[in-house]
C-alpha cells in the first residue's frame, strides 16, 4: 500500500481524531487531550512505514533525484511535524495538567522518530548523490544542509566510534537535565522573608503585591495557620526567581539587603548536592571528544559549521570591534553612576558608605535613569491601545513591504476567544496567514513571547505559511481596549518581525521556506530590526494616540523612551560581549582535561570585562544555564552578532531617508526580497550583502547606542555623521536635547585639534531643529556651552560668506560698509559708490586673529576663527548637509573674525584700533602664497566694516542661538569694537 492511500484509510478509519486532520488550518475547537496520543501512535506508525519502504525503494534507484528523495521525505515528515506542533503549540497556550502529562509521554517516542530519519545511512547516501547535482541554489542549500546535520549526529561514524558517540549524546542530554534541574532546585531553596516595612522601603507597589503573593503561596503547603500576607502590611518573600530578585536589587534602599540577594544569586548552585561544578567539567569533555570525533579542532569550531559566522577569528574580530569601543564607554557610565551616588549618598540608599559595590550597581543605575527619563510606564498605557499599534505596525508592513493585513476571526478555529486570525494578501491575493494571541493567561500560557511555525510555504505539500505570534499582554477591561506599555508593544514589533521572515517567503522548497534552514545567529535580524521602527518619531505618532481623547504621545515622552533606550547602553554591550568570550574560551581554548580549571576562565576573562572585579565566590557560570543546558553553547555571541545586522539593516532605510516615502519602498522592497524572501536557501552572507551591498559593520550599532561619540572614537563618529546621508536624516530626526547630550558628553574629552567635524554637525543639526533653545541649554553642559555658540557663529558665517562668493561673483552690495578715511569710521555702499563701480569685494579689509586663539565659556567674549576652505564637504557628505554649490567657491583659504549684531545678519568687522593686519586682496591675489608687497601693504586702508545678508532656517533654535550670539550690550560692543584680543 501506497504512502497516499495508506493516509486515506488512516483519515477515513481515525475522521474524528482532528489531529489526523493534515490539510487546511488546525481544528482548535475540536482537538481534545484524549486524541493526543491515539494521534501520535498512528502518525508515528505510518512514518515509520513509510519510511522503511523510502530506504528499500533508493537503494534500487539508478539515480535518485531531488523530488525522489528531499521532498519524499519532507512529504513523510508533514503529517508528524503539523500534528505534534499544534500540540506542542496547544501545550503552551493552553497547558492542563491532563495535556502535559500526555505530552511529556510521547515526547520520548517523537524524539526517537526523529533520531531514526537522521541515522539513516540510506538516506545519507542518496543525499550525496545528489550534492554534485546541478541543483537550485536552495536545493542545494537543503541537500548540504541535510548531510551536514546527518554527519553531525555521527550518521557516518564506524564501529566503536559510533556507540563511543551515541552513548557521549545520550549522557549530554542527562548532564543539560541535571544541569537545569540543579539550577531551579537552588534557586527555590533560597527565600528572603521581610516582616518591616522599613526592609521593603523602594520597591514598587508590584513588587510588594508580589512578594505577599509568593510568601501565601510557599505558606499554602504548611500545615500551620499564617496570617495571610498583602501588599501594604507584609509579609514579604523575595526569592532569587527572576521576577522577584530583579525588582528587588534595582529598588530595594538596603544595601545590607541587596548585597545578600547578590551573593546568593552568584553562588547558585555551586555547593552541595545541587553543585553543577563536576557536571560543568564532564560537559566541556564531552563536547570537545564528541567533536573531535567528528573531525573538529573543538566544540567551537563544530557550532560554527551550522552558523552565519564562517569561522571563530570572525566572532573574534566582532567581540574585539565591540569591546574596544565598549570598555572606555562603560568605565565612563560607571563613573557618572559613582559620582551620581557620591551626590544622592544616604538620601536614597540605607547603608551606601561611598564606594559603588556590585550590589549597588542595578539600583543606582535605576536612580540615576529615573532622574534622567522620569517617565511612568504605566502612565502611557492609554497611548498604546492594541488596535491602534496593530494598524500601525500594520501600515509600516504596507508601506515598506507592499503587502495589506486584515483581521478576519471567522476562517480559521481559534484556541481561545481573546486570539485573533489575520490574512495576509499582495496585490489582493492571500499569500499567507497568522494567529496573533495577545493576552496574558496565567495558569495555562507560558510566560514571555515568541512565533512559531503552524504551516511553511512547501510546493510539494502544498501549503501557504501560517504563523503563531504570542505575547502576554494585558487583556480589555470592560469597554477599555488592551492598554499596552511601550516595553510590549516592542516587543508585539519583535515578534512580528519574526512572523514576517516567515509569511513573505517566497521558497517554495519547505526545508528552506520561512525561518527553516536560517542559520542561528542570523534568525533574529528581521524581528531585532522591526523594533527599531517604535524609535521613529513619525511611526509612532502614526498610532500612538490617547485611546479616550485622541491626544498624541507627546513629544518629550518620547525623547525620554528614545533616550532611555542607550542609556548604560556600553555597560550592558560589555555584559554580553564577557558572556560570549567566556563561552568561546571554554569551548574552544580551554582544555577539561588539564590542570586548568573552568573558575580560572572565568577569573581571567572577568578582569579584561568587568570594572568592578568580582567577588570571590562568584560562580555565575554554575547557573549558565544558555551554554550549559540550552541551545547557545559556542553561540552566545549570536546575540550580537544578530544586533549588528539589525542595526546596519536599518540603517539602509536612514541612509534612504526616513521621510522620503518612494526610497523608503524602494529598500523596503529590496528587503522584502532579499532578507525577508530568501529563508535559508541562500547563505545569510550572501542575502545581506544581495540587500545592502557590502557586509554588516559594527558602525551602525555603535552610531545606534552612541558608544562611539561616548569614549573617544571621534573619526569613527565623525564618519558616520557626515559621509553618508545617515548622518543628516538621523540628526534631523533626532531632537536638539537628545542630539546635544549625546554629542556634549562625548566632546568634553574631545582634543581641540580633532573637535571641528563634531561640532560642525552637531551645530548644523542645531540650526536645522526647530526646539526651544531652553532644551539645548539644559542638555549642553556650561563648558560645552561658549564653544558650541562659536562654532554655530562660524558655520554660519562661513555659509554667509560663502554665498557672497559663490553667488554675487565676488561683487559688493548696497549697505556692505567701507571705512571712509575722512570721516575716520565706516559708512555704507550707496548706489552711487556701487554705479561706479571702483568698489570690489577684494578691497574690503579683514582681520586676522591670532593663531590658537582660546574659546571661552559661554557668556565670556569669544574669539572665533573660521575658513572658507572648512564649507567644502568631504568627498561622500551629504550634500543636503551643504546647499551651496561649492564649485563656484574658491578654494583659497580666508581668516575672518566676526561677530553677528543683529539676526538681519549685519556683520561688523574692526581692524583692531586702527592697525592693519591684512584684507581680502592679500589672502586672494597671490596664489603662490608669497607674503605681499610692502607697497601692498602700504596701500591698505586702515580698517573696514563688512557687512552681509543671509536668510535664516525657519528653526526657533536657530533664531534663539543667533539671539545669544548678538546679545552683547551697545556700549560694550563700542568700548570693544577695537580691542584686538577678542571680539563677541
Amino acid at each position: 500500500m501506497s504512502a497516499r492511500s495508506r493516509s486515506r484509510s488512516r483519515e477515513g478509519k481515525d475522521a474524528k481524531n482532528p489531529l489526523l486532520e493534515t490539510k487546511g488550518l488546525p481544528r482548535f475547537q475540536s482537538i481534545d487531550v484524549k486524541h493526543v496520543k491515539p494521534a501520535m501512535e498512528a502518525i508515528l506508525k505510518s512514518m515509520r512505514e513509510d519510511f522503511k519502504s523510502l530506504e528499500a525503494a533508493l537503494p534500487k534507484t539508478s539515480k535518485p533525484d531531488y523530488e525522489g528523495v528531499v521532498e519524499s521525505l519532507e512529504k513523510l515528515r508533514h503529517p508528524l511535524s503539523y500534528s505534534w506542533g499544534v500540540v506542542s503549540h496547544l501545550n503552551n497556550v493552553k497547558n492542563s495538567d491532563a495535556l502535559r502529562e500526555v505530552h511529556q509521554a510521547v515526547q520520548p517516542e517523537v524524539v526517537k522518530a526523529e533520531m531514526e530519519l537522521s541515522q539513516s545511512r540510506v538516506v545519507f547516501d542518496a543525499l550525496g548523490s545528489l550534492e554534485t547535482s546541478a541543483l537550485p541554489e536552495s536545493r542545494q542549500r537543503i541537500v548540504e544542509s541535510a548531510l551536514r546535520d546527518m554527519r553531525l549526529s555521527g550518521v557516518d561514524l564506524e564501529g566503536s566510534a559510533k556507540e563511543e558517540f551515541k552513548t557521549m549524546r545520550l549522557r549530554l542530554a542527562e548532564l543539560g537535565t541535571s544541569f537545569g534541574n540543579n539550577l531551579l532546585d537552588s534557586t527555590k531553596a533560597f527565600e528572603m522573608v521581610l516582616t518591616e516595612l522599613k526592609d521593603v522601603e523602594g520597591l514598587p507597589t508590584s513588587a510588594l503585591a508580589a512578594a505577599a503573593q509568593s510568601y501565601n503561596q510557599a505558606q499554602g503547603g504548611k500545615s500551620e495557620k499564617k496570617t495571610e500576607a498583602t501588599s501594604g502590611s507584609g509579609p514579604w518573600r523575595l526569592t532569587l526567581d527572576m521576577p522577584s530578585y530583579l525588582p528587588a536589587l534595582k529598588h530595594l534602599k538596603s544595601s545590607e539587603l541587596r548585597e545578600k540577594l547578590y551573593r546568593a544569586f552568584i553562588s547558585r548552585a555551586s555547593t552541595g548536592k545541587m553543585d553543577n561544578g563536576p557536571l560543568i567539567t564532564e560537559i566541556l569533555k564531552l563536547r570537545k571528544r564528541a567533536s573531535a570525533l567528528l573531525g573538529f579542532k573543538d566544540y567551537a569550531s563544530e557550532s560554527l559549521a551550522k552558523k552565519m559566522a564562517p569561522d571563530l577569528e570572525a566572532v573574534r574580530k566582532l567581540t574585539g570591534d565591540l569591546f574596544a569601543v565598549a570598555r572606555p564607554a562603560a568605565e565612563k557610565e560607571l563613573q557618572e553612576l559613582q559620582d551620581f551616588a557620591n551626590k544622592k549618598g544616604s538620601a536614597l540608599a540605607k547603608g551606601y558608605d561611598g564606594k559603588l559595590q556590585l550590589w549597588d550597581v542595578a539600583y543606582w543605575t535605576e536612580c540615576l535613569k529615573q532622574e534622567k527619563y522620569a517617565y511612568d510606564e504605566e502612565a502611557l498605557r492609554p497611548y498604546f491601545s492594541l488596535p491602534k499599534v496593530l494598524k500601525g505596525m500594520f501600515g509600516i508592513a504596507s508601506k515598506l513591504f507592499g503587502v495589506d493585513i486584515a483581521q478576519d476571526d471567522n476562517a480559521a478555529e481559534r484556541w481561545h476567544p481573546d486570539v485573533m486570525f489575520f490574512k495576509v494578501q499582495d496585490a489582493g491575493k492571500d499569500i499567507a496567514s497568522f494567529f496573533l494571541d495577545p493576552y496574558a493567561r496565567p495558569g495555562e500560557k507560558r510566560g514571555g513571547a515568541w512565533m512559531d511555525d503552524c504551516l511553511g510555504r512547501s510546493k510539494a505539500v502544498g501549503t501557504k505559511p501560517v504563523a503563531y505570534l504570542n505575547c502576554n499582554g494585558s487583556p480589555p477591561v470592560g469597554t477599555k481596549p488592551s492598554l499596552m506599555t511601550f516595553s510590549e508593544a516592542e516587543t508585539l514589533f519583535h515578534e512580528f518581525g519574526h512572523g514576517l521572515q516567515h509569511m513573505l517567503t517566497h521558497v517554495e522548497d519547505g526545508e528552506c521556506a520561512g525561518i527553516n534552514n536560517v542559520e542561528w545567529d542570523a534568525v533574529e535580524l528581521p524581528s531585532q530590526f522591526m523594533e527599531n521602527w517604535l524609535y521613529h518619531k513619525p511611526t509612532v505618532d502614526s498610532f500612538a494616540v490617547h485611546f479616550e481623547t485622541g491626544e498624541p504621545l507627546p513629544s518629550d515622552v518620547f525623547e525620554k523612551i528614545k533616550g532611555s533606550r542607550i542609556f548604560m547602553a556600553a555597560s550592558m554591550m560589555l555584559r554580553q560581549l564577557q558572556l560570549g568570550d567566556l563561552d568561546m574560551k571554554l569551548h574552544s581554548e580551554f582544555d577539561p582535561e588539564g590542570p586548568d580549571t573552568f573558575l580560572n576562565v572565568q577569573r581571567r576573562v572577568a578582569d579584561k570585562y568587568q570594572i568592578l572585579p568580582p567577588l570571590e565566590e562568584d560562580r555565575f557560570l554554575c547557573s549558565f544555564k544558555h551554554i550549559f543546558a540550552g541551545g547557545y553553547a559556542a553561540g552566545y555571541y549570536s546575540y550580537k552578532w544578530a544586533e549588528v545586522l539589525s542595526a546596519d539593516a536599518f540603517a539602509a532605510f536612514e541612509e534612504a531617508g526616513l521621510e522620503d516615502e518612494a526610497a523608503l519602498r524602494s529598500v523596503g522592497r529590496r528587503f522584502r526580497d532579499t532578507v525577508l524572501g530568501c529563508g535559508g536557501g541562500r547563505h545569510p552572507s550572501k542575502v545581506y550583502r544581495d540587500f545592502r551591498g557590502k557586509d554588516a559593520t559594527v558602525d551602525a550599532l555603535l552610531y545606534e547606542i552612541g558608544a562611539a561619540l561616548w569614549c573617544g572614537h571621534w573619526d569613527r563618529a565623525c564618519q558616520l555623521l557626515l559621509t553618508s546621508n545617515r548622518g543628516a536624516s538621523a540628526l534631523a530626526a533626532a531632537s536638539a536635547a537628545f542630539a546635544a547630550r549625546e554629542y556634549a558628553q562625548g566632546l568634553e574629552m574631545l582634543p581641540t585639534d580633532r573637535s571641528c567635524k563634531g561640532l560642525r554637525a552637531l551645530a548644523m543639526h542645531l540650526l536645522l531643529k526647530k526646539d526651544p533653545l531652553e532644551a539645548l541649554r539644559r542638555a549642553v553642559p556650561a563648558v560645552l556651552w561658549g564653544k558650541l555658540l562659536a562654532t554655530v557663529g562660524r558655520v554660519c558665517w562661513n555659509r554667509a560668506v560663502a554665498a557672497r562668493l559663490s553667488e554675487l561673483a565676488h561683487q559688493p552690495m548696497l549697505g556692505d560698509l567701507v571705512w571712509d578715511q575722512n570721516a575716520g569710521e565706516p559708512r555704507p555702499l550707496s548706489h552711487q559708490d556701487l554705479r561706479t563701480g571702483q568698489w570690489q569685494l577684494s578691497d574690503l579689509i579683514l582681520p586676522l586673529p591670532r593663531p590658537g586663539e582660546p574659546l571661552l565659556q559661554g557668556g565670556q567674549r569669544l574669539a572665533m576663527e573660521a575658513e572658507l576652505q572648512e564649507l567644502v564637504p568631504d568627498e561622500d557628505a551629504p550634500a543636503d548637509c551643504f546647499p551651496l554649490d561649492v564649485s563656484k567657491i574658491l578654494p583659497r583659504v580666508r581668516r575672518i573674525v566676526s561677530i553677528p549684531s543683529d539676526l538681519g545678519w549685519d556683520v561688523v568687522e574692526s581692524s583692531g584700533g586702527g592697525v592693519v593686519d591684512c584684507d581680502l586682496a592679500r589672502l586672494t591675489a597671490r596664489a603662490d602664497g608669497e607674503p605681499p608687497s610692502s607697497a601692498a601693504r602700504s596701500q591698505t586702508p586702515p580698517g573696514l566694516a563688512l557687512r552681509l545678508r543671509c536668510t535664516l532656517p525657519r528653526a526657533e533654535s536657530a533664531e534663539g542661538l543667533l539671539r545669544e550670539l548678538t546679545a552683547s550690550n551697545p556700549s560694550e560692543f563700542r568700548e570693544n569694537l577695537h580691542r584686538r584680543d577678542h571680539i563677541f
